[in-house]
């Protein structure tokens, strides 16, 4: 968990590990993020990040590990 207002106004960029997608992203949207880039560092396949929770408001989207890298 990142304390609150720790990423106010930032876009998180985050590493694919083993918590739901849904947890990063509300972990960032708690701490400020206004949106978050979750990092696939398992190789480069891309796909869409499942799990929903209505109090989430920010927008996410997944890149390839290259691209994380970059």
């Amino acid at each position: 968990t990142i304390p609150s207002g720790q990423l106010t106004g930032f876009i998180a960029i985050v590493d694919r590990g083993t918590c739901d997608f849904v947890v990063k992203v509300r972990n960032a949207q708690n701490a400020g993020a206004v949106g978050v880039v979750v990092v696939n560092t398992s190789g480069e396949d891309i796909f869409a990040m499942g799990g929903t929770d209505r109090k989430v408001r920010i927008p996410s989207v997944m890149i390839g590990a290259s691209d994380g890298v970059a």
